[in-house]
């Protein structure tokens, strides 16, 4: 999926692998390419994986992942956003909240 620029050279990006989405981390190399973010994982109170992998936060299956959305746009703005509506179809807020982009 493509990368959503969030700050300066920073990105993030929205990924599914086998129904479970998350969101990498990435960046602008100087080279103007967009690359994700990889690091070492702790495994241990002094130990670390011998293989970097990418920086991400798993936010669930398509169902959780759209809850955890309204409740960051909920944390964010202090307005309350509905998850899909299940006989619409599609995302739903009340009818007087802004959506700020």
């Amino acid at each position: 999926m493509d990368q959503i620029r969030t700050t300066g050279k920073a990105f993030i990006e929205l990924e599914e692998y086998k129904g479970t989405y998350s969101l990498a981390a990435c960046y602008e190399g100087n080279d103007g390419v967009v690359r994700k973010e990889w690091a070492l994982k702790q495994v241990g109170r002094d130990k670390h994986a011998e293989k970097d992998t990418p920086i991400k936060v798993t936010i669930g299956d398509k169902a959780t992942a759209i809850s955890v959305c309204c409740q960051l746009l909920k944390e964010l703005t202090g307005s309350e956003y509905l998850p899909i509506n299940e006989f619409a179809g599609k995302a739903g807020k009340p009818d007087d909240v802004d959506i700020p982009f």
